[in-house]
């Protein structure tokens, strides 16, 4: 009986009884620094450790009195008690001061813990290669764009940055080799320090970085034209060098109200017919996002396979694309008429002259030497530039 009352007079202290004064000590009590904060915490910043572990909280006398008298709770002060031998051998007490001890040395030295270290280095190296492969980008687009071979018959091994062996290999290497020796120490170290199979200059690695280099072209044309919104195609098909049947395909925009021409890109031509050569142009403007329906116009040579009006190219274009009115390519139209004017037979003799008198001067050096210097007697190199060209006195 005394046990029951014992227990509930507990119970009704610790839920209805409590003093105004022990609310606002405990209100009070609750501190920022105390280590309950930190239980159930999935991540704890080691800024906010070291201030747990060197500012350790404990109530302070008023609050130990108030509640051992209202709560019948104890506080006991650990930091007052000597810890005995047994508690230091014990293992998990000893990884505790080691981690503490060595969250302190390195919040003190600024290092990280292992994984940041390791990351950190990661990051540094990722960026070092960063700013080498810019420099490579930047030695790609340049012979890119200046129309060079990139390789030659020596294009393979480590590259070599001594100035006895400058331009003994490809243009690309050979330029790089450049860059070095004008004082490139990005590109410098990442040649010399790179293993071989990450230095990026491999044949390889340079037609792997043509193509993500007309990939994103390739983007930027097509953005440009879809926001132009209309737009025009330019097509033609020849044979190269090595006896292939090439597409060529350009777009033609207004943007800013400039006319705007745009190479898309050089395709083969398996199927060199109206239908097929129409039915590809039609999937490379799909595959590389452009909206058909915007076609307003389509330009070609006055070949039958291309503007024949009922199996040529710009008949099947235009049974996809309706508002697309073939326009003959204007190039062509001064051949034609030359072609058709060759029957007149003034024109055709004006015409042989013409050819006679050129074969004449080609024939030979020496006349060929004798008309030079004369043109240039007779129109000096400001006249020329100028476009005033007299004749002879």
């Amino acid at each position: 009986m005394a046990s029951e009352n014992s227990e509930t007079e507990i119970a009704s202290t610790s839920q209805g009884n409590k003093s105004p004064k022990t609310f606002e000590l405990l209100s009070d009590a609750i501190s920022p620094l105390d280590i309950g904060h930190a239980i159930d915490t999935p991540v704890i910043d080691d800024r906010k450790r070291l201030e747990l572990l060197d500012n350790v909280w404990s109530p302070s006398d008023s609050f130990v009195e108030c509640a051992a008298d209202n709560l019948k709770l104890v506080w006991c002060d650990v930091r007052k008690k000597r810890l005995r031998s047994t508690d230091l051998a014990h293992g998990f007490h000893s990884e505790c001061i080691r981690q503490a001890t060595e969250l302190r040395l390195r919040i003190k030295n600024g290092i990280g813990n292992v994984s940041q270290q390791a990351n950190s280095a990661f990051e540094t190296q990722r960026q070092k290669n960063r700013d080498a492969l810019k420099k490579i980008i930047r030695a790609v687009k340049h012979i890119g764009r200046l129309g060079l071979a990139f390789r030659g018959h020596r294009d393979s091994g480590k590259l070599a940055l001594d100035s006895e062996n400058l331009y003994s290999q490809g243009n690309f290497r050979a330029l790089l080799q450049l860059m070095v020796q004008s004082g490139d120490t990005v590109l410098e170290r990442h040649i010399n320090e790179a293993s071989r199979n990450a230095q990026y200059i491999s044949p390889i690695a340079q037609n792997e970085l043509i193509e993500a280099i007309d990939i994103t072209m390739r983007k930027v044309v097509v953005r440009e034209v879809c926001e132009s919104n209309f737009f025009a195609i330019l097509a033609d098909e020849t044979t190269d060098f090595s006896q292939q049947e090439q597409l060529s395909l350009c777009l033609r925009c207004v943007r800013d109200f400039r006319i705007c021409e745009r190479f898309l890109c050089f395709a083969e031509a398996p199927d060199l017919t109206g239908k097929g050569l129409a039915k590809q142009i039609i999937g490379i403007l799909l595959d590389s996002g452009v909206d058909i329906s915007f076609m307003v116009a389509q330009g070609y040579d006055g070949a039958a396979a291309m503007s024949g009006q009922h199996n040529g190219v710009q008949k099947y274009v235009r049974d996809k694309c309706p508002n697309s009115v073939y326009v003959h390519c204007a190039a062509h139209n001064p051949n034609l008429c030359l072609a058709k004017a060759s029957n007149v037979p003034a024109i055709s003799a004006a015409l042989a002259t013409i050819q006679s008198t050129a074969v004449f001067f080609s024939d030979s050096n020496k006349r060929m030497a004798s008309l030079q210097s004369f043109i240039r007697s007779v129109c000096p190199p400001v006249r020329k530039y100028l476009g005033v060209i007299p004749g002879p006195n």
